[in-house]
């Protein structure tokens, strides 16, 4: 009984985690990253906005 119960959890932490690691993109992570940055205060939210957009251009697709 105590076993099928750990095999139950450890299945349904592995698809978890397997569902949180897809969530993340390079893409995604540019949105990230700008959020960082404007925070961080210190680049110019410019600035930020500049790499945002650099970042957006080298890891999201062309739609």
């Amino acid at each position: 009984m105590i076993k099928k119960a750990l095999k139950t959890v450890l299945f349904l932490l592995v698809a978890v985690s397997g569902f949180a690691t897809a969530q993340v993109t390079p893409c995604s992570m540019c949105e990230v990253q700008l959020n960082r940055c404007l925070q961080n205060g210190v680049f110019t939210d410019e600035q930020c906005y500049a790499a945002y957009e650099r970042c957006k251009a080298d890891a999201c697709p062309a739609p």
